[in-house]
């Protein structure tokens, strides 16, 4: 994703092995200057970014992702794209979240089933008319 971006990606892992890990696959990669790599609480680090953004990819525990939505969701630039996983195979522990975007006004979605029937949900947020 890093290197097919026109802007800067983050990431954010509470776990601090995970989060170690992932630093140093940036570095390595030699992408250090468009990855940041955020270590911390998802929900006390949301609130603290600052702009738009063109994409997000919901990856965390999967009872969240409605909390987790409606944090960044103001955020999420018309045009821009929501990419939430396991949402197959988790559909039950997420319901809310999939209820909230199959059903939002400014949101087209649509779930993909993957060969492991893991799932992605793709959210596209409708440009203003």
């Amino acid at each position: 994703m890093a290197k097919g971006s026109r802007g800067h990606l983050w990431t954010i892992e509470i776990d601090a092995a995970r989060a170690k890990e992932c630093r140093e696959n940036i570095q390595e990669a030699g992408l250090g200057k468009i990855i940041t790599s955020i270590e911390g609480d998802a929900f006390k680090v949301i609130p603290t970014l600052e702009g738009q953004f063109d994409m997000v990819f919901l990856d965390a525990w999967k009872k969240d992702y409605k909390r987790f939505f409606d944090m960044f969701f103001p955020m999420v630039r018309p045009g821009g794209v929501i990419v939430a996983h396991n949402t197959i195979r988790s559909a039950q522990d997420m319901k809310d979240y999939l209820d909230a975007v199959n059903n939002h006004p400014e949101l087209d979605t649509v779930t993909l089933s993957t060969t492991l029937k893991d799932g992605f949900t793709i959210s596209y947020r409708k440009k203003k008319e």
